[in-house]
């Protein structure tokens, strides 16, 4: 159906600012260490290891929902960051699934769409652990391209429903985050 304006209408169900942005974590952490690491297998020390992925934060706009997630692995400095766009804005959900359907679809969306058998611990900077590398966004599309940005971002939306921030990670990583390495 058209609208007056010729833009397509929205269909309707669950959009992105229907969406729990924390109940999105809840839903993607299991597969991160799940599925996700046992794909990213890295070498040391003689054998393969899995890395820990962690949500740092999860943040809705009006293009988008984006997360910024950790990888960490055993080398030295051993962590790097990584933005995915989870969802975007024209996506919509049925609102007969239930609230954990609802959300593991959207975690689902991250996970096989750009995730699973992109082997991203390879794609990101463990050499400049302050950056945030988006794999499937060039460099135009980026609005928080390191820790420090996505800190002050995050400063203006702390009471808002529009964003979900890992503090007890965040604060754990407030050296590395800051800069004071």
């Amino acid at each position: 159906m058209m609208r007056m304006t010729d833009q397509p209408e929205m269909p309707r169900g669950f959009g992105i600012e229907d969406l729990d942005l924390s109940k999105i974590e809840e839903a993607l952490t299991p597969r991160l260490n799940g599925f996700i690491s046992s794909e990213n297998l890295y070498p040391h020390e003689g054998t393969r290891k899995e890395p820990k992925f962690t949500v740092v934060a999860i943040f809705r706009h009006e293009l988008a929902i984006d997360t910024v997630l950790a990888i960490e692995t055993d080398y030295d400095p051993g962590i790097a960051f990584a933005g995915y766009q989870v969802v975007g804005a024209r996506t919509r959900f049925h609102r007969d699934l239930s609230t954990s359907d609802l959300y593991h679809a959207v975690a689902s969306m991250l996970w096989v769409d750009q995730l699973a058998g992109d082997y991203p611990v390879g794609k990101v900077d463990f050499d400049n652990p302050r950056k945030i590398t988006w794999p499937f966004h060039d460099d135009h599309e980026v609005h928080l391209g390191t820790l420090e940005e996505l800190i002050e971002y995050s400063q203006a939306l702390i009471d808002s429903d529009d964003l979900w921030l890992n503090v007890a990670f965040v604060e754990g990583k407030a050296a590395l985050l800051k800069g004071d390495e």
